[in-house]
């Protein structure tokens, strides 16, 4: 679940750089990613979209929907001197994994490693997440559904913000 580029993800790994933990970690991410991602995490291209809004549309019906976004806690063990950063709203000690999954709950997006206090909402205002998705669902062509132009959509939960391209189910 390491696909997540090093930088952010694997620093609450370990309690510093002091002690070579950070250099480990961060080398163990940069190997996982470049032998894991290509092959694992794949995003639809502009060819391939259509197809895909297609048949995410025909398993939960709903138009224009290219994959549902959640966040979930899992509990770890922090470094007693951030262990406030880990402590969650449920009120224990967590790290929060992000995925953003297609029609056949397979990875397109995921985002490992922020510490328990963090909000799910909050990762929708990294740079990664709006340089990898609000950057690339912009470019996708927009279809008109009874006269109303609707974009490519991700369908989340009331966590997260509602923007251009995510949406709230009820």
């Amino acid at each position: 679940m390491l696909i997540r580029r090093r930088q952010v993800n694997c620093q609450p790994f370990c309690p510093g750089p002091l002690n070579g933990e950070y250099v480990c970690t961060a080398n163990f991410c940069d190997v996982v990613v470049e032998l894991l991602q290509d092959k694992w995490v794949k995003m639809p291209t502009a060819d391939r979209l259509a197809d895909h809004i297609t048949a995410f549309s025909a398993v939960c019906d709903f138009p224009q929907a290219v994959g549902a976004l959640d966040g979930l806690p899992f509990s770890v063990s922090p470094p007693k001197e951030f262990a406030v950063d880990y402590y969650n709203y449920k009120g224990w000690h967590s790290m929060v994994l992000l995925a953003l999954v297609d029609h056949r709950y397979r990875f397109l997006y995921t985002n490992v490693g922020s510490r328990g206090r963090c909000h799910d909402a909050s990762f929708t205002k990294a740079r990664s997440w709006r340089s990898v998705w609000a950057a690339r669902l912009s470019k996708f062509p927009v279809a008109t559904i009874n006269e109303t132009a609707v974009p490519p959509l991700i369908l989340c939960d009331q966590a997260f913000p509602l923007t251009a391209h995510l949406i709230k189910t009820f």
